[in-house]
């Protein structure tokens, strides 16, 4: 009887605790399915974060390629447009060609490269004045020189401002419309890192944009107005698709210089073009030739190169050009400005 009696008291302890521990255990089989969810939902939250950024990165990269696609279907439309090959021909035939063999053979050009002032005497220039790098330096006297690119943004737009970088040079850039997230990105790095940004028609297609003054002007506008919402830059400066002096125009190109002056905006040609939107594909060190070997020649020099997706080569011999007029002395690279001198580079003759 006594140790019947002796383990009474210790029996509700027991139950207390076995009570306790049951309690706990339902406890613990209740929060740990939640702390699972919770822990659950955050891997999920993660991982739905990395695959949002991985669908933006292939949407940049897919941005990116129907970007150079469309500049280069815009090429083609160029090369073949049909009032571009009427001016070519009329330039086969003040050559003294007639046509046959060598007109088939001739390689199409972009308009802005045919209408070079003097450019076929130039480029033999430039042949003999680079065979001896050492003589061009003597001949280089003190001139502003403006590097300047058009068609762009693309994928080489970024190459170029790193070699600007590298060397501490400002350029100008004439852009088309480029939508997106990797244009806009480019548009505002140009204006970020101080480089002038100009206009080059928002579509590139001549028979659209010179299909009328109306028309010339809404493209104008779509263009300055998408750059301003891009960068907070209001663009002021225009060069013509084909050049202010093209022949592809059904419009007065006078008529459209004097717009552009009525809207203070600043219109700008070229008086040395590299030659990389010639059709015969020439190699980084032929388009740094015949620029190094133009220069000097004006006091103002507006070079005009490209930077098209297509445009590699340019990328190269801009580094080779930069390389030889930083170490001149009497050349100083600009870019454009309100205060520059215009007059010189416009190819159309003013009015006044």
């Amino acid at each position: 009887m006594q140790n019947r009696e002796s383990d009474t008291p210790a029996r509700p302890e027991r139950v207390r605790k076995l009570k306790r521990l049951i309690l706990a255990l339902l406890v613990l089989v209740m929060i740990l399915p939640m702390i699972a969810s919770i822990l659950m939902l955050i891997h999920i939250h993660r991982l739905n974060r990395q695959l949002d950024a991985m669908k933006d990165q292939v949407a940049l990269l897919q941005q990116n390629r129907e970007a150079d696609a469309l500049h280069a279907e815009d090429a083609v439309e160029t090369q073949t447009d049909s009032q571009a090959d009427a001016q070519m021909d009329m330039s086969i035939a003040a050559d003294g060609k007639d046509g046959g063999n060598d007109a088939a053979e001739t390689t199409q050009v972009d308009p802005e490269e045919m209408i070079d002032p003097g450019n076929d005497a130039r480029q033999s220039v430039t042949e003999a004045k680079t065979t001896n790098p050492s003589e061009n330096d003597a001949k280089v006297k003190s001139c502003k020189v403006y590097l300047t690119f058009d068609d762009g943004p693309s994928s080489n737009t970024g190459r170029i401002l790193d070699l600007l970088a590298k060397y501490d040079v400002k350029a100008t850039f004439f852009v088309n419309g480029r939508e997106g997230p990797i244009s806009e990105s480019l548009y505002k790095r140009i204006v970020d890192e101080g480089h002038t940004l100009g206009m080059h028609s928002y579509t590139h297609k001549y028979d659209e944009i010179y299909e009328s003054k109306q028309a010339f002007i809404k493209d104008l506008e779509r263009l300055q107005d998408y750059l301003y919402e891009v960068t907070g830059v209001w663009p002021r400066f225009y060069r013509f698709p084909g050049g202010s002096s093209n022949e592809v125009s059904t419009v007065s190109m006078q008529e459209l210089a004097d717009y552009l002056k009525e809207q203070d905006i600043y219109y700008l040609d070229w008086n040395v073009a590299s030659g990389d939107a010639m059709g015969t594909n020439l190699s980084a060190g032929a388009l740094a030739q015949r620029v190094l070997g133009m220069i000097g020649e004006e006091e103002t020099q507006v070079v005009l190169m490209h930077d098209a997706a297509d445009k590699s080569a340019t990328v190269d011999a801009l580094a080779i050009i930069l390389e030889e007029l930083t170490k001149q002395d009497g050349v100083e690279i600009l870019q454009v400005s309100e205060d520059m001198d215009f007059e010189p580079v416009q190819h159309l003759k003013s009015n006044e």
